[in-house]
């Protein structure tokens, strides 16, 4: 497999804010990102709600690990036009997103 053809590993741990996961913005944010998510190839492989952080730093409310055909895809699904224009609807509902690319 070529640099260019490996799949894109992706881990997003977000942190929603207090009543965030009941607000319309949330609704419409995860209907719109998951679109957008799979326009680009992506496929949830595992999600997690996270219950205790033994380590340090902020503690996120949920992991998700996923899969891309390729980083670039990975990469593009979450700096595209279409997810930007969600942002407004996710800082709404989160607290905190983060958004990682793995290096295999």
């Amino acid at each position: 497999m070529t640099e260019n053809t490996k799949k894109g590993t992706l881990i997003l741990a977000a942190e929603f804010r207090e009543g965030g996961l009941s607000t319309p913005e949330y609704k419409e944010y995860s209907e719109k990102s998951i679109a957008n998510f799979e326009s680009y190839g992506g496929v949830i492989k595992a999600q997690y709600k996270i219950e205790k952080n033994l380590g340090d730093g902020t503690t996120p409310s949920a992991i998700f690990v996923a899969e891309f055909p390729s980083k670039e895809k990975a990469v593009a699904a979450f700096t595209s036009d279409e997810y930007n224009s969600l942002l407004p609807l996710r800082n709404v509902a989160f607290k905190e997103v983060k958004i990682l690319i793995s290096m295999d």
